[in-house]
Formats: structure tokens, C-alpha cells, sequence
């Protein structure tokens, strides 16, 4: 049984979703269909409720309110970030047949949440038995540390300090947070053998809906492939992906 008064709010509260702007009860009216009054009526509950509020440049005009918002939060928070993020990391792996991850911060580690091994003929295969690794070695870990604020990222150096996993790992401190600003201000974190030797990775970050890093995504070769004058092509194809993927999770682009 559907209920006609019910039925019209939510087309209502889908209008506003679907048109991005202010409307009027006219506005909505002329759209859907239905008579002046009902629109108002059904329009004066709304605002009643939180979900529609009236702009302060024209109060005959209104814009989705706070409850609308909570409404939205309330599912974005819902979204399985491994369901979600497959087909991104399967469009990755089509594009490049490199292995791709997508990892996540667990206290002062990272952790592989989802994967896909590398397709090419040489490649490494990596032991998951212990999906766990270092945030402060290799890409994937440092974006999801190079975006936490200041002190944060002090507890936990204090923590696992900087520990030297090849002779490529940096173990200087100082050095260490000069490359975590410079990934701030590049987007992304690229790595040669740094934290595997002969694996070179690159890594972006992801963020959810609040505009925070949720995770970090990345592609990884074998330095042997001579695939390195690629880097240009998999940090351009990651920025595009990681940012469908956040789109996907509620981050709305700012200008």
C-alpha cells in the first residue's frame, strides 16, 4: 500500500537531492505535478522536521536542512569500503596487470584490506598470513601517516620508531617528516625498495565524506620490469581512481 502524503515527501526530499539548488513550493509544484497548496503543506512539515530550511536571501525559496544531511551521513557511514573499492582496484589491475592494494591504518600499522596479484609473467607474490605492515616503510603506509596531524604522527614514530627494513628505508627523522610534507604536497608517495627490496610502489589517498583519509590505494612492480618510465601514467590513473573511489564514499571535490 503506498500512502499518497508519504509518497509525495520523499519525491519532495528527492528533488532537492537530484536539482543541487534552491526551490520554491512552485518551483516543486510545477515539477511534480501537484497543486500549490498540498506542495505547502507537505513543504511546511518538512521544514518543521529540519530537512528543508528557507534561504536567508529569499524565504520563499528552500534548501535541503541539518536532518537531510544526517540522513546522508547515516548511510554514507554504512558503505563497505572493501565492497566498494573492488571494482576500482579491478579497473587498476585491467589497466596496468600490476598488483594493486588498498590498505588501511590500524593503530600504528597498515593493513591490507583488499588486493589483486600481479598478472605479468615475473612477479612477487606477497604472504598475507599477516596482512599487517609498517606505516613509516613503503607508500601505502605513509599516506595513511602523512595526512594525520603533527602530533599524532610523533606518537607513533615514538612508538616503532624508524626501523631500517633495506638499505633504502629512511631512519632519519628529520628526513622522514621532509618527505611526509612533500607527499602532502604532491598527492601521492612513491617508494623504490623501500620497505620490500627491488618493489617499487605508489600510493594515493582516499578519503570519505568528511574529507578525511580513510584509506590508501596503490599499484606495486618488480623493479626488473623496466616498467619505471611508467610512473608517470600509474600516479595520473590512481588520482583519477582513488578519486571515483572517494566520489563513492560521499567526498564531495572542492575547488
Amino acid at each position: 500500500m503506498i500512502i499518497k502524503s508519504a509518497k509525495r515527501t520523499l519525491d519532495i526530499l528527492s528533488l532537492f537531492i537530484d536539482s543541487g539548488s534552491a526551490l520554491s513550493v512552485s518551483d516543486v509544484a510545477k515539477a511534480l505535478d501537484v497543486n500549490n497548496p498540498a506542495v505547502a503543506r507537505l513543504m511546511g512539515t518538512m521544514e518543521l522536521s529540519g530537512f528543508i530550511k528557507r534561504t536567508p536571501e529569499n524565504s520563499r525559496k528552500f534548501r535541503l536542512d541539518k536532518k537531510a544531511g544526517e540522513l546522508g551521513r547515516s548511510y554514507l557511514k554504512d558503505i563497505d569500503l572493501k565492497e566498494t573499492a573492488r571494482p576500482f582496484l579491478e579497473k587498476l589491475h585491467g589497466e596496468t596487470e600490476q598488483m594493486v592494494v588498498i590498505c588501511v591504518r590500524e593503530g600504528d600499522r597498515r593493513c591490507f584490506l583488499d588486493w589483486i596479484e600481479s598478472s605479468r609473467p615475473v612477479r612477487f607474490v606477497v604472504e598475507m598470513k599477516n596482512p599487517y605492515g609498517p606505516l613509516q616503510a613503503g607508500a601505502p603506509g605513509k599516506i595513511l601517516l602523512a595526512y594525520l596531524p603533527g602530533y599524532e604522527v610523533e606518537e607513533i614514530l615514538q612508538t616503532t620508531g624508524l626501523p631500517e627494513y633495506t638499505d633504502r628505508t629512511i631512519t632519519d627523522k628529520d628526513q622522514f617528516l621532509k618527505e611526509l610534507k612533500q607527499i602532502r604536497e604532491n598527492g601521492y608517495s612513491i617508494t623504490r625498495g623501500e620497505h620490500t627490496a627491488h618493489v617499487s610502489t605508489i600510493a594515493v589517498p582516499v578519503r570519505d565524506f568528511t574529507g578525511n583519509i580513510i584509506a590508501s590505494l596503490g599499484i606495486s612492480w618488480l623493479n626488473i620490469d623496466e616498467c619505471n618510465h611508467e610512473e608517470g601514467r600509474y600516479i595520473k590513473l590512481l588520482k583519477e581512481v582513488a578519486g571515483e573511489l572517494s566520489h563513492q564514499m560521499g567526498f564531495t571535490f572542492q575547488s
